[in-house]
């Protein structure tokens, strides 16, 4: 690789297994996804190693680190964190932490303003829905519902929104599109998010602070 091109890594290991990207000039090179529910510490790494070289990418090109601190699974988190931090102080480059729904109405179209339901994944039919209002791209301090659902009482709650944006994990659409849609009032506006989120953690990233002029 290059020598003057700057490398942001991101990690994300709170949700199915986690991820990882590599993003070179705001552009994805490689990626890699778990296959088991949480990522050990040593799994991440050692696909983190391969991937940088699979693509011929030394550490000392990697000039920011970006993961996600806060929702999924508690322990997925610790690891993220635990392994950004750490790479962050070997590598001498700076740690940027995210939180996957900031990062996910980010990246969603449409005017931020306003009320916002984002539907994630959480283990075999369950999920993890979070309300809020977001002004300005900022979350607003107070949420206005969060909690974990099985499907039944996902649908449930599915019907009492109005007037929103709902940000769905494509994944999860394809699989229980036909209980949500017929569920959900046509006010709404569905939004599909189908990158990877490590991907949406750094690209959350890079669109608040401009890093692809790094």
């Amino acid at each position: 690789m290059n020598k003057d091109r700057k490398v942001i890594l991101s990690i994300e290991t709170s949700f199915e297994g986690g991820s990882i990207s590599i993003l070179n000039e705001g552009i994805e090179i490689d990626f890699w996804t778990g296959a088991k529910d949480v990522s050990k510490a040593e799994d991440v790494l050692a696909e983190i190693a391969k991937i940088l070289n699979r693509n011929k990418i030394d550490k000392k090109h990697i000039k920011l680190i970006t993961v996600s601190n806060e929702f999924g699974s508690s322990t997925g988190v610790k690891i993220g964190l635990a392994i950004a931090r750490g790479l962050g102080m070997a590598l001498g480059c700076e740690v940027f932490e995210k939180s996957i729904l900031e990062a996910l109405s980010k990246n969603a179209s449409g005017d931020n303003k306003g009320e916002t339901v984002i539907i994630l994944p959480d283990g075999k039919d369950l999920f993890f829905l979070h309300q809020v209002n977001y002004f300005d791209s900022k979350i607003n301090i107070k949420s206005i519902k969060s909690g974990n659902y099985k499907k039944e009482l996902l649908v449930a709650q599915l019907k009492l929104i109005k007037n929103s944006r709902i940000i769905f994990y494509q994944k999860n659409f394809e699989s229980y599109g036909h209980l949500f849609t017929g569920n959900i009032d046509s006010s709404n506006k569905i939004i599909l998010s189908d990158q990877i989120f490590a991907t949406l953690i750094a690209k959350a990233v890079e669109s608040e602070m401009g890093l692809i002029m790094l």
